[in-house]
């Protein structure tokens, strides 16, 4: 399970209407915000993200003024994984 750095602002991930992700988090006992800048494509539901070099697709499950759920699968030997990404306003 993913946490943020204790004492920090909490990370985020902000979609812009340009085709651009911007991914935030922050580091260290001093709370170094560093951006990572992913660009985007939308079609229905599904939400394309190029994330430094690879390609990761998404299901929008939740997008509303207060919250936003995106999915995606994973498949390991037969297996597939659902992973579920909340974030809340």
């Amino acid at each position: 399970m993913y946490e943020h750095q204790t004492g920090c602002e909490k990370d985020y991930y902000e979609i812009l209407e340009n085709g651009t992700a911007i991914d935030g988090e922050y580091f260290g006992a001093s709370c170094t915000l560093t951006t990572f800048s992913d660009t985007y494509t939308r079609s229905g539901n599904t939400l394309t993200v190029e994330e430094g070099g690879e390609t990761v697709v998404y299901q929008i499950v939740v997008a509303n003024s207060t919250k936003m759920v995106l999915r995606t699968s994973e498949s390991f030997e037969g297996i597939t994984a659902l992973t579920d990404f909340t974030y809340t306003k």
